[in-house]
């Protein structure tokens, strides 16, 4: 993913993370600690998340330019 975008996403994903475990505590479905530890938890797991997908679209990516010959998305 471009960085700008991958810096933008992620944080709509923290803010989004954060508004539903506020959601959550507001409710009283949490207590304030276990809805910092999901934040936190989350938080952690996303960007993760985004590295995973990152590795395997480079794989498939090298696997389709061994296949064909082509370089998707051109030489830069």
């Amino acid at each position: 993913m471009d960085s700008i975008i991958t810096k933008v996403v992620l944080g709509w994903a923290r803010h989004a993370i954060g508004m539903g475990a506020a959601a959550l505590v507001a409710k009283g479905y949490l207590t304030a600690d276990q809805g910092s530890e999901l934040t936190g938890a989350l938080i952690a797991l996303v960007p993760l998340a985004f590295s995973a997908y990152d590795k395997w679209h480079a794989t498939k990516a090298t696997q389709f330019a061994a296949r064909t010959g082509v370089v998707p998305g051109g030489a830069k």
